[in-house]
């Protein structure tokens, strides 16, 4: 490769692109910029170049005298073999001696002995291995809830798979877009954002490797920024997204078989939405549930949840209360508020 940099500080790279082939033969050039070889001559200067220089570098690291092992015979392959003729004029040859090794130290230790420091070494590894923090994730206890609440009416079963759960890489695209809508860029921006989100979460393209979602999460994010709730977090005093958090002291009543001795429980999450009006915090999550699929309701049971640890950990992190939680449906365009 061979990058110009010009005075107006833009750069242009070229490349050389090659195939490695088995044998003797070399590799085959599939494709090179015109003009290749001046451009492979002023990189083969530059590599020179910035070898005499890390060289330059190194010697000059020496405070009092510099050391320079040599090999004496053979050919020369050591980065200091540009010193040689130097070395050969000036230095000073050390003389080392052969030595034989010094005899091994001798341990006297009882069979006795032995047993007890291996005993004592192992209770201490075990000792050692059990953790004193665990981490544990928001969403992972707000599912393990949905055993323990009744579930809610379900609602129809999908009747094509449009209708159901459209997975997780969906739910990231659709929190990145928002997360960065937060942020007030220009409609270009923010279409380019869109894009590429979709394309890093691998969701299906056209024939021209275009996203075929990128209108359906612009629109999303339209309708999203013209709703209460958004309007209420640019008027806030403080606004964040996609806030991530490690708060110690999960609840007891989420955790089984904790005991004196268990480890402290770190809870782990992002919070979506998180804004502070005069009289405490809003935590708000975004779902892209569609709500037609026959487990909706038990997901939306460990959603609830989901926000209440939220708004907990919240709590404990800034100290203020949190006085509404709000799960936003951003496919079916509901809020639920509590």
């Amino acid at each position: 490769m061979h990058i110009e940099r010009r005075d107006d500080g833009s750069a242009l790279g070229y490349l050389r692109v090659t195939e490695t082939r088995e044998g003797y033969g070399g590799d085959r050039v599939l494709a090179l910029p015109l003009g290749w070889a001046e451009m492979e001559s002023s990189e083969r200067r530059f590599e020179a170049a910035e070898e005499v220089r890390l060289l330059y570098v190194a010697v000059t690291r020496a405070k009092e005298e510099l050391v320079v092992a040599r090999w004496p015979d053979g050919r020369d392959t050591s980065p200091w073999r540009a010193l040689r003729p130097w070395l050969d004029e000036r230095a000073t040859l050390l003389e080392l001696e052969s030595r034989a090794p010094a005899p091994r130290a001798r341990v006297e230790i009882t069979a006795g002995e032995a047993d007890r420091a291996s005993a004592e070494a192992a209770s201490s590894l075990a000792a050692m291995s059990v953790p004193t923090f665990v981490h544990t994730a928001v969403t992972e206890l707000a599912k393990a809830s949905r055993s323990s609440e009744p579930a809610r009416t379900s609602g129809p079963a999908p009747t094509s798979p449009a209708h159901g759960f459209r997975g997780f890489s969906w739910g990231s695209a659709v929190h990145g877009a928002l997360a960065a809508a937060a942020a007030e860029p220009g409609a270009e921006a923010l279409r380019a954002t869109c894009r590429d989100l979709l394309v890093e979460h691998e969701r299906p393209l056209d024939d021209h490797g275009e996203p075929v979602e990128l209108i359906e999460l612009l629109d999303l994010v339209r309708t999203v920024r013209a709703s209460e709730l958004w309007r209420r977090a640019q008027s806030a005093d403080r606004v964040f997204s996609e806030v991530s958090f490690a708060v110690p002291g999960v609840p007891d009543d989420a955790v089984e078989g904790r005991g004196p001795d268990a480890p402290i429980r770190v809870l782990e999450g992002v919070i979506d939405l998180a804004f502070l009006e005069a009289d405490g915090w809003v935590i708000a999550d975004y779902k892209t549930d569609l709500g037609t699929d026959p487990d909706f309701a038990n997901r939306e049971v460990a959603y609830r949840r989901q926000v209440d640890l939220y708004a907990e950990a919240w709590s404990r992190l800034t100290g203020d209360p949190v006085k509404e939680r709000v799960l936003f449906f951003t496919a079916q365009g509901r809020v639920e508020r509590w």
